[in-house]
């Protein structure tokens, strides 16, 4: 794991750590993600970029841009930009994001199909997968005609192949050895 993407993970857990504890996890996330949008404008940037500007000028910056979140929020901005760790605010939140969706049980299925299927017919792969995994699986579904049929379902490090293709490879191999 790169020492960027390490920063940003400790500074995630940090904030999910306040956020959790003081059950504010939901405005966490709608916070961070103002944060984020003001951190990441080229204007803001360069002003918080510059040395020329003076630390006080940055934060009143700061006060008026993100006049919303709440303090804690506001404060976790300001140590960002005193740290000069500003650039890495998309991976803070991408980093919080995926320790708030761990906490409530969240999971991400990729599932691979070779037709697009209905609504229906994703909805019973999703209560499925939630079923087989004990846990509420968000379905992220991609189209790739080289399967044939059937259903590839990746989450995180498993993968559950029930494609055609694979069936078929597999026939191949048995008549192979059988021969």
């Amino acid at each position: 794991m790169p020492a960027q993407e390490i920063t940003a993970k400790r500074y995630a857990e940090a904030a999910f750590g306040l956020a959790r504890d003081r059950g504010e996890i939901d405005r966490w996330v709608a916070d961070l993600a103002a944060v984020a949008e003001v951190l990441n404008d080229k204007q803001v940037r360069a002003l918080l970029d510059n040395p020329r500007v003076p630390e006080t000028r940055r934060e009143e910056m700061l006060d008026r841009a993100l006049a919303g979140v709440s303090p804690l929020v506001l404060n976790f901005a300001k140590l960002l930009a005193r740290r000069h760790r500003v650039d890495l605010i998309d991976e803070i939140v991408a980093a919080f994001n995926r320790m708030v969706d761990e906490y409530r049980g969240i999971v991400y299925a990729d599932v691979t199909v070779a037709v697009p299927i209905s609504e229906d017919e994703e909805r019973y792969i999703r209560d499925r997968l939630s079923a087989m995994l004990k846990k509420d699986v968000r379905v992220r579904l991609h189209v790739d005609p080289r399967i044939i049929g059937g259903v590839i379902a990746r989450v995180g490090d498993h993968v559950i192949d029930g494609s055609t293709r694979t069936r078929l490879l597999a026939l191949r191999r048995r008549l192979a050895v059988a021969r």
